[in-house]
């Protein structure tokens, strides 16, 4: 049965708009926001209660296994455009056991019927090009494109962002930078000693291979303040006994430690390892006499899981294995 939404209906309503969220949070992270809060949950009842909107459910058996929010649009003349009433689909969201069974369809007839009732000569909708599976439903339908959103992006560089840092991709212009830190012997006493100017160019290189073969790797931390690089954090795939894993990684230019920058752009990475890749489980691998960084895995939300024994620079280095669940 296909019928208009009652306040009743808005808890079920609800739980529907949450998967339509969630794809699209898997589809364009860098857009949708995760999680379904309250003002979220709010705008259905708003629609619902709106005089130029409503919300049509179908139902089942007593159960709602889909719904669509629509608005009813007067567009005045302009001097570009004449006058135009749409009859526009907000959202439309099919529970996940009930498609492929013709609902989608059934809730389609409903609003053309309904539109044509209340005097509209048109259905609009949006599409986002990664949602291929509605693109399908809605041409099968009789829906076909005449007009689209193009996006040429002059950020591709930029990773995330919080409060007070930007991350973003290195590039070879940030060797200079990047040596400010790589090559101080205080930044670097958990890695034996200060890099070399080749050390430090091999660094900057693997991050940017890493970029092209995983999309992800170690990124420049800038203070939005002054637009500074002080420090360098991200995700890397790293072995560990048994496994390799994702892992959190830190490095920042001495002047600014005990700010809180480094527990900040950890964060963003972990938010971004569970979001947009999906990751069960992070890590972060720590030199058992770095008690700084270790503290900063811990305000991540880290327990420490093992350790073991890394050979480097000629070294045994005993390390920390710590991580978090999603």
């Amino acid at each position: 049965m296909i019928r208009i939404a009652e306040e009743r209906d808005l808890e079920r309503i609800n739980e529907l708009r949450r998967q339509v969220n969630d794809i699209h949070v898997k589809g364009r992270p860098d857009i949708f926001k995760p999680g379904f809060g309250q003002e979220m949950q709010d705008l259905a009842r708003e629609i619902l209660k709106g005089e130029e909107s409503s919300i049509i459910v179908a139902e089942e058996d007593g159960n709602i296994c889909g719904m669509a929010c629509v608005a009813y649009i007067t567009k005045p003349e302009s001097t570009y455009n004449l006058e135009r009433k749409i009859y526009h689909v907000e959202e439309i969201a099919i529970d996940e056991g009930a498609r492929r069974k013709g609902v989608g369809t059934e809730l389609m007839e409903f609003m053309k019927r309904d539109a044509g009732k209340r005097g509209f000569d048109r259905i609009e909708l949006d599409v986002w090009e990664f949602n291929e599976s509605a693109i399908g439903f809605y041409e099968k339908n009789g829906f076909v494109m005449f007009r689209r959103f193009m996006e040429c992006s002059v950020s591709d560089m930029i990773f995330a962002e919080t409060e007070r840092l930007r991350l973003r991709r290195m590039e070879p212009a940030d060797y200079d930078d990047l040596c400010k830190i790589l090559q101080d012997e205080e930044v670097m006493y958990a890695y034996e000693g200060a890099f070399s100017d080749e050390e430090v160019r091999s660094w900057l290189d693997k991050q940017l291979v890493r970029y092209k073969e995983h999309g992800f790797g170690l990124f420049a931390v800038i203070l939005k303040e002054t637009g500074e690089m002080i420090g360098q954090c991200g995700l890397t795939i790293q072995d560990i006994p048994g496994k390799q894993v994702l892992e959190i990684g830190y490095l920042f230019q001495k002047k600014y430690w005990r700010q809180g920058y480094a527990t900040e752009a950890a964060k963003a990475c972990k938010e971004y390892a569970f979001t947009a890749l999906k990751a069960d489980e992070v890590f972060s691998i720590i030199r058992d006499s770095n008690i700084a960084s270790q503290n900063v895995a811990k305000r991540n939300g880290m327990t420490l899981r093992g350790t073991f024994v890394k050979h480097y620079r000629g070294v045994d280095m005993p390390h920390y294995i710590f991580s978090v669940l999603r």
